[in-house]
């Protein structure tokens, strides 16, 4: 039987009558908790408190079994939700709840967590910590100072850029928050099962499921040297909550070889509804999901032969997110207008069955019956079982390229509706353009798109020829041609800025500069990464003057436009592996030297060259963490030279639409007084 205090009714029957029976009421119970909950605040700016200044009662379970526990919401001193857990302050503003007892080796505590209310601003160092804490230094509470280890469930940051995450959490004695193991993306509205177990071989950390108990993601975090919160230091079992409000339910905390009743545990409590986040259409008997968002603005889509699907159908299933969401159940529609659909598509609005009479076009939208009714949308396309190939284009991401220098990739405007097309590439002249396939670089290729690179300056005709082959084994073929222009690279020297008279300026707004470093008062008719690169503050206050430019804890870029989405002309920095690629304006695809210099440096951390990288984060860049590049300056100045090899980089590619950006962390200053973009001679 379950541990539980919910009474259950047993019922006993007769063998030999079942008219006879009688019931009665049990309720099965853990014994009374061994150790009670405490409940403390602790302010900013005043260091920690002791017992009587700091100490509330602990709020009464509501009616669901659920402490609700707010963290400087106006409630518990102050307006503003300013807690945080970092390197520099420790714990500020944070509530404390844990078990008003010191374990001193193994413990695990296991518990439901989720976020009532979050502040507007959120950030990695808000939310909620679950785990080992121990007391503040001089002191029987926890407070400012205290060391932890466990689970660090963040209202900002996580892998791929979410907006909610949770990773594991040790502290080290001169860092608050050193992170490692666990780091997994979490919805913000959804409760979760945290557990935490402390051994002798270290923290281990779990995310599961509150609904089923699911184990979504774990972690072992070994004891590292300088770490303080080890296996024997005196920690509180509980949680740090700052800046944020929160439901906690079904606590449990074991110690020693974890047997036996825990030494606190709180009534069990029913798991929180969970919604329907999205939802997009699958098809039976496909793993993978048709292309496209699934938006009405970019439906997915599925192109199919007549032949394939006329007598048995399309059978659709609904894929929901997260899967274990308490409604699955999805109806199905032929959308309305924007779309136009044709008679020869139809579907049953239960089952999903679309039902083929003949070729054409629909778009179908699922709606989920949940209270939220995400939806998706398919457009269905139904081609004959042969259509042959028809005219075409072939297109380039340019129409020159630099000897040795570059790769561009050659592409088709062939339809998908087409009925297999060979695609048959080949060059006029193979000693100035050939294609590139692995190492090699063969004379013709084969396949929907080409590599190509310019072996010497001059010129060649790139034609793609398309086949399709019908049934009946007779044949359709199409040519197009691309003329690509192979130039000399000219100067080694791609980029030069140092500091003078002549080049003051303000970063606050879009700075445009020569490759030989003149300010430039307007770009009509200028191409971006030949003509100019576009240099732009990613913080305010950055001037530049005759001394040079000086970061105080802020960066710059050089080579991206300030723009929005990719947009040039927008109003914010694009942090994006989309603004990567598209809007750099340098070309990186051959090996460059970046030298930076600078007259003085203050600080006790190194600085930072970016490339492909608008962050402090990996996540945030198609390079990954390749993308952030340290240098130590000296105080009395110097220059840093970096060799950017596109071997060393696993997305090499993007390489050929690079920005780079300049930085200095917080409490560091460097004075930078030139840099210069070369290619680098072998």
């Amino acid at each position: 039987m379950a541990l539980t205090d919910t009474p259950v009714t047993i019922t006993a029957k007769s063998a030999s009558d079942a008219s006879i029976s009688d019931t009665c009421l049990v309720t099965v119970s853990l014994t009374s908790p061994k150790y009670g909950l405490k409940l403390v605040h602790n302010a900013a700016g005043t260091g920690t408190f002791d017992a009587s200044e700091a100490t509330t009662a602990v709020p009464d379970l509501t009616a669901d079994k659920r402490y609700k526990i707010n963290s400087f919401f106006g409630e518990q001193g102050g307006t503003a939700p300013t807690g945080n857990f970092n390197s520099s302050g420790g714990f500020v503003d944070t509530t404390f709840f844990y078990v008003d007892h010191l374990f001193s080796g193994n413990f695990k505590i296991s518990a439901r967590v989720k976020f009532v209310k979050t502040p507007s601003t959120n950030s990695t160092s808000k939310g909620i910590f679950i785990g080992g804490i121990t007391p503040a230094p001089d002191s029987e509470i926890p407070g400012t100072l205290s060391k932890v280890g466990g689970i660090h469930f963040r209202t900002s940051g996580g892998s791929g850029g979410t907006p909610y995450a949770v990773r594991s959490a040790v502290s080290k004695e001169t860092e608050q928050a050193s992170v490692a193991g666990l780091n997994h993306a979490v919805g913000k509205e959804d409760e979760y099962i945290f557990e935490v177990v402390r051994t002798t071989d270290g923290y281990t950390t779990s995310l599961k499921v509150s609904k089923t108990g699911e184990e979504l993601a774990t972690a072992a975090v070994p004891y590292a040297d300088g770490r303080v919160v080890v296996a024997d230091t005196p920690v509180f079992a509980g949680f740090a909550l700052m800046a944020v409000e929160a439901e906690i339910s079904q606590i449990k905390v074991w110690e020693d070889d974890f047997s036996g009743d825990p030494v606190f545990h709180s009534p069990d409590s029913t798991p929180r509804p969970v919604p329907v986040a999205a939802v997009k259409i699958g098809i039976q008997g496909e793993n993978a999901l048709p292309e496209g968002s699934g938006t009405a603005e970019a439906p997915q889509t599925l192109i199919k032969r007549l032949g394939d699907v006329q007598t048995a159908g399309i059978q659709l299933k609904p894929v929901v997110s997260p899967a274990y969401a308490d409604e699955l159940g999805v109806d199905y529609y032929l959308a309305s207008s924007p779309f136009t659909n044709d008679s020869t598509i139809t579907v049953n609005q239960t089952t999903g069955l679309v039902n083929v009479a003949g070729p054409g076009t629909a778009t179908i939208q699922m709606i989920s019956r949940d209270t939220a009714t995400p939806e998706a949308y398919l457009t269905i396309i139904v081609t004959p079982d042969y259509v042959p190939v028809g005219d075409f284009t072939v297109t380039a991401a340019k129409d020159s390229i630099v000897v040795d220098l570059e790769e561009i990739t050659l592409s088709t405007d062939i339809p998908e509706t087409v009925t297999d097309p060979v695609v048959v590439w080949t060059t006029s002249d193979s000693a100035t353009v050939v294609f590139v396939e692995g190492e090699s670089t063969p004379a013709t290729v084969t396949g929907p798109s080409a590599k190509i690179k310019g072996l010497k300056a001059g010129s060649a005709t790139i034609t793609a020829t398309a086949t399709t082959t019908a049934g009946d084994g007779t044949k359709t073929a199409k040519t197009a041609t691309k003329t690509i222009a192979v130039e000399e690279m000219g100067s080694n020297t791609i980029f030069s800025w140092s500091a003078s008279e002549d080049t003051t300026f303000a970063l606050s707004a879009p700075v445009y500069i020569s490759p030989e470093g003149t300010i430039l008062s307007d770009i009509s008719g200028m191409t971006a990464g030949q003509d100019y690169f576009t240099l732009v503050g990613r913080d305010s206050g950055i001037t530049a003057t005759k001394d040079g430019i000086v970061l105080a804890a802020k960066r710059f870029n050089i080579g991206t436009a300030y723009n929005d989405n990719g947009k040039e002309g927008g109003t914010s920095q694009a942090t994006t592996e989309i603004a990567n690629v598209s809007d750099g304006q340098f070309n990186f695809s051959r090996k460059v030297k970046i030298t930076i210099q600078y007259s003085a440096y203050t600080g006790s951390k190194p600085a930072y060259l970016y490339i492909n990288n608008n962050t402090a984060s990996g996540g945030k860049s198609v390079l990954g963490s390749a993308s952030a590049k340290t240098y130590t300056p000296v105080a009395t100045g110097g220059l840093h030279e970096y060799i950017l090899d596109p071997a060393d980089f696993s997305n090499h590619e993007s390489l050929s639409r690079a920005f780079i950006q300049l930085r200095a962390q917080s409490d560091t200053s460097i004075t930078i007084t030139g840099i210069t973009i070369e290619y680098a001679t072998e």
